[in-house]
């Protein structure tokens, strides 16, 4: 952003059997334009409202699966319509430091699913927002809060919402339902697929454990599910192995 010229920078996640991009085109510290083809960004007008979302999801969430590349571009002129990047960044570090915290003080997370609560009584006479009205849509889906808060409006808006709802007991969180299926592995097992999976790739086992375990996001020993999904990210990445590889997942699992 140093650079008075104009770059592209260029954002790629994988997202199921596609990939989502993200095109931003900037000059100095001056966002000009996006393209992009997450339906969420997409049905956003407003560009700085477009910049925060996508913001949102690479500090949030996307990081450890996002490849970026930056490209020389040309824009003539910088008009009205472009947004000072700078302030957007304050903007958004303003609302993780001041709305997040105090949402997590009451067990509440962006991966929480909500749902009606069936305590809630009917006679109380309560007067609801159109943004309720939308969180309530969101939420008949059984997605996590990560999956629409910017579908709904930007996320200070949405979680002050939110609390209200959850502060008079119209929502409440989903409970997770115990998994007899998924436990946390043994170290023995652990060992003994760290030696199978060196049988087949040799040494490299090590380095693909470690990137299977930052990429999904695990820390210490994985549970029986988080290992299975570990085996599939390494397949993908093993290349003539994979076969072999998803064959030790069946015996794993």
């Amino acid at each position: 952003m140093n650079s008075s010229s104009a770059k592209k920078l260029i954002l790629r996640r994988s997202c199921g059997d596609g990939e989502v991009n993200y095109i931003l085109t900037f000059k100095g510290y001056f966002l000009c334009d996006i393209e992009t083809n997450d339906p969420a960004v997409m049905e956003i007008e407003d560009l700085e409202s477009k910049f925060k979302a996508i913001f949102h999801t690479l500090m949030l969430f996307e990081h450890r699966c996002m490849k970026f590349k930056v490209e020389d571009t040309e824009i003539s002129e910088i008009d009205e319509n472009c947004v000072d990047v700078k302030n957007c960044i304050m903007d958004f570090l303003k609302t993780i430091d001041e709305v997040y915290p105090t949402f997590k003080t009451k067990g509440i997370t962006l991966d929480c699913v909500f749902t009606l609560n069936p305590e809630f009584n009917a006679s109380k006479a309560i007067s609801l927002s159109p943004l309720a009205f939308k969180l309530l849509a969101a939420f008949a889906d059984r997605k996590p809060i990560k999956e629409f808060i910017w579908k709904c409006g930007e996320p200070e808006e949405v979680l002050k919402e939110m609390k209200k709802l959850v502060d008079i007991g119209f929502l409440k969180i989903e409970s997770e339902k115990e998994d007899a299926g998924n436990f946390i592995v043994s170290e023995d097992v652990m060992k003994r697929f760290e030696k199978e999976l060196k049988d087949i790739v040799g040494p490299i086992a090590d380095i693909l454990i470690d990137g299977a375990k930052e990429e999904l996001g695990i820390e210490g020993m994985p549970t029986r599910k988080q290992l299975l999904a570990m085996i599939d990210t390494i397949s993908n990445l093993a290349g003539d192995y994979k076969e072999k590889i998803l064959e030790l997942k069946r015996r794993f699992e």
